[in-house]
């Protein structure tokens, strides 16, 4: 579990720095969704 963790901020961290545009979206898109 703690793996998958990592992974994913490591995975968000590579986002934020290729297009916060995007990253902006991606967080959007989660709080409608919940």
């Amino acid at each position: 579990m703690a793996y998958f963790v990592d992974a994913f901020k490591e995975a968000l961290g590579l986002l934020l720095s290729f297009d916060k545009e995007l990253y902006g979206i991606i967080l959007l898109t989660l709080r409608v969704s919940v």
